[in-house]
């Protein structure tokens, strides 16, 4: 069995945390793009995850194991490396939590607590592994993992044409997460609420922009856009993801353009969330 997850991008969020990692999580919104990791379950003769042929995670891994009684060793690729934000952890985490299916009878939906659980104790995420298992453009209105949290999700009406790029430069989360202050997360908040009221896929970009503007720097992104900026519909970044919502006859020329810059892909809004496919 391959477990497919797309990749997600958040535009707003503010962390809700209690005093048990079930409950624990964000309120926001993001994107989920036709960008994948796979997962297939190698042995379980031990505990770990191996991403594009590299062992990460080795404490979120562990975790893991321990709460479902079981050792999983799963090898996992993907288009875009950890630490970007693009929900990579979540992925890694998700493929193995999920890959317990294959060994242990369970609900779909509890398979993926041990992986959210991992993500808050270790920081690294708190509505990654809900917002990818469900796909689409997200609103995450109560946090937890799927079965406990809860999404609602906004209906694109139409093909919306995305290119992400891999800015340059690296932050983990958690040092990104210590950067941002109450007033920014109140306007989050607020930002959500709004979301919630108008649910569009232009309110989301524009609300995203808004937030993250707070966080990270526009300056160099602004100027480097500035020649297409009237072909694009919306744009966000997001650590070093930088989601943009183009023009469709303008897609390939704007592609062209970041490509030169940047590691950049073409692609478009994942409407199914997780999926498991039987590989030929």
């Amino acid at each position: 069995m391959l477990i497919k997850i797309p990749l997600h991008i958040s535009g707003l969020w503010y962390p809700i945390i209690t005093n048990n990692p079930l409950t624990t999580g964000s309120i926001g919104a993001g994107i989920n793009i036709a960008l994948y990791l796979t997962a297939k379950l190698r042995n379980t003769e031990k505990c770990g995850i191996i991403l594009n042929n590299e062992e990460v995670l080795k404490d979120h891994s562990q975790t893991i194991c321990g709460k479902l009684g079981a050792n999983l060793y799963v090898d996992e690729k993907s288009p875009i490396s950890l630490g970007y934000g693009f929900g990579v952890s979540a992925a890694c985490l998700l493929g193995l939590s999920l890959s317990s299916l294959l060994i242990k009878n369970n609900t779909i939906e509890k398979a993926t607590w041990p992986a959210h659980i991992a993500e808050v104790i270790y920081n690294t995420g708190y509505g990654d592994v809900i917002a990818e298992f469900y796909g689409g453009v997200e609103i995450r209105v109560k946090p937890g993992p799927p079965g406990i949290g809860v999404v609602e999700h906004i209906y694109p009406g139409r093909k919306i044409d995305l290119i992400v790029s891999i800015l340059p430069g690296r932050e983990d989360t958690p040092k990104m997460l210590k950067r941002i202050s109450r007033e920014t997360y109140d306007l989050a908040k607020k930002l959500v609420e709004e979301l919630l009221e108008k649910p569009s896929v232009e309110e989301f970009f524009e609300k995203a922009r808004i937030f993250t503007s707070k966080i990270f720097s526009y300056d160099s992104i602004d100027e480097l856009l500035s020649p297409y900026r009237s072909k694009i519909i919306g744009y966000f970044r997001k650590k070093q993801a930088l989601t943009l919502w183009v023009e469709k006859e303008w897609l390939d020329e704007i592609y062209s353009y970041l490509n030169k810059y940047f590691l950049t892909f073409k692609t478009w809004i994942d409407m199914y969330g997780v999926r498991f496919e039987n590989p030929p």
